[in-house]
């Protein structure tokens, strides 16, 4: 169960460090998949969305090679290093993407020429038709870029919905571990909890300064009547059970 083998890894104190990295890496991670689908399509992509490709290749090699170090078995995450190597001509490994000069000497000397221009103080009539030629290859540049990445859509489309998947595992992790829940077992006979609490009310008296008592319960399969002074939580129980009952169907 993943749940199970996140929690194992998460309740490990020689593991903390590696989580502590692993979790700034899922705070990076965004929803990319707008892009991945117009990727899929063949589209053109603009500099912002082939940095956001980049952004997460990056930030999926990062979360791969921690997950591999935890020994997280379901976080199969396929190796992006093609899509970095076509958007990082440079191999800086930094999140960062423009049309780099490497991409074509052509359009470098395009640059170094407005760039020269420019200091020259050279009017606009001189200066357009060669930043209209440096547009030009750059656009071309871009659809090239996309010829390259079409084929790597798949894998960037599967990466994306592991990491997410992971992230909601471990969420769900860290909160059995701070709540201090159990997986639950089904009896045919008996409802029965165990130290039971409402998570948000205990929130609320946490906030000031207050305990909540948690409660065991038993019901049986014939029909319970809870007694009690006014105030004296029957309602707060009630709520209690029902979510359990809810939270373990």
């Amino acid at each position: 169960d993943e749940t199970e083998t996140a929690f194992n890894i998460v309740n490990t104190t020689e593991n903390e460090r590696l989580l502590s990295v692993l979790f700034s890496r899922l705070t990076q991670l965004r929803d990319i998949s707008g892009t991945v689908r117009l990727l899929s399509t063949k589209n053109t992509l603009t500099d912002i969305e082939l940095f956001e490709i980049k952004h997460f290749a990056l930030l999926a090699e990062s979360v791969r090679e921690l997950a591999g170090q935890l020994k997280i078995s379901f976080a199969a995450i396929p190796v992006l290093e093609k899509i970095i190597d076509i958007l990082d001509p440079e191999k800086k490994r930094i999140p960062h993407f423009y049309v780099y000069d490497r991409y074509s000497p052509a359009l470098a000397a395009l640059r170094t020429q407005l760039s020269r221009m420019s200091g020259q103080e050279c009017d606009e009539q001189e200066t357009e038709p060669v930043r209209l030629q440096a547009q030009l290859l750059e656009d071309k540049i871009r659809k090239d870029l996309v010829q390259q990445l079409f084929p790597h859509a798949p894998a960037l489309s599967k990466a994306l919905h592991k990491i997410a998947r992971l992230d909601v595992v471990f969420a769900k992790a860290l909160q059995v571990k701070e709540s201090g829940l159990c997986r639950p077992t089904v009896d045919d006979q008996r409802t029965a909890y165990t130290a039971l609490f409402h998570p948000e009310i205990r929130n609320l008296l946490r906030g000031q300064h207050k305990d909540f008592q948690p409660v065991d319960i038993t019901v049986p399969m014939q029909p319970t009547v809870i007694t009690g002074a006014n105030m004296s939580g029957k309602s707060v129980l009630l709520k209690s059970v029902a979510l359990a009952q809810t939270m373990m169907q």
